[in-house]
């Protein structure tokens, strides 16, 4: 597990100031969360509710029912939800970054600050297929 604050701090202390994720901003998007313990079972499934509305899931179980602890099962579970909203929200934040910057290639993310190349210097399958097709 990432101790995410200390990675925000040296991110900060680098100067790496461009537009980025922060943990605080992973927070921002959650709505609300729900548990379920599966009965009989160390099984625990956090849902968390994003502020659009998509949810996102995470669990944790335990192989020695004897070491189950609800609060734990809650925090590792919720950590792994967090870790799909960091994916999701990096995305966005790419995606976003490209359509600023010109066009921007979804299969390799490559950005032509021009506008459409004529070729993927990169050979991309996806973004070839789009430069063939003129769009």
């Amino acid at each position: 597990m990432l101790n995410e604050q200390a990675v925000e701090q040296e991110i900060q202390a680098k100067g790496l100031n461009a537009a980025r994720l922060t943990p605080a901003l992973i927070d921002s998007v959650i709505k609300s969360e729900q548990y379920h313990v599966f009965e009989g079972t160390t099984l625990t499934v956090c849902c968390l509710t994003l502020s659009n509305g998509f949810t996102v899931t995470g669990e944790s179980a335990c192989a020695s029912p004897e070491n189950f602890n609800v609060e734990l099962g809650r925090k590792i579970a919720k950590d792994n939800a967090r870790e799909k909203i960091w994916a999701l929200e990096g995305y966005l934040l790419r995606s976003q970054l490209q359509s600023q910057n010109g066009w921007g290639c979804a299969d390799c993310l490559a950005v032509f600050s021009e506008g459409i190349p004529k070729t993927c210097p990169h050979n991309a399958i996806g973004c070839a297929e789009l430069l063939a097709q003129g769009k």
